[in-house]
């Protein structure tokens, strides 16, 4: 159920983000989702760097 308002949620952001904007370009949509992979690899890195070195990565920063 949570999901499915995220969801709604972001298509209203999408609308809004299009009518304000202009349509999302295949190359600004291609950047967005490699920006998105880079974070995410990082963000893995983080995690493991943190367990190898018995450390729990935060949420706002990772590490103490």
């Amino acid at each position: 159920m949570e999901r499915q308002r995220e969801r709604e949620r972001l298509r209203e952001a999408v609308v809004w983000w299009e009518s304000e904007y202009g349509r999302i370009t295949e190359e600004e949509l291609a950047e967005a989702e490699a920006e998105r992979q880079e974070i995410e690899r990082r963000h893995a890195e983080r995690e493991r760097r943190a367990e190898s070195s018995g450390v729990r990565a935060t949420a706002a920063g990772g590490g103490p």
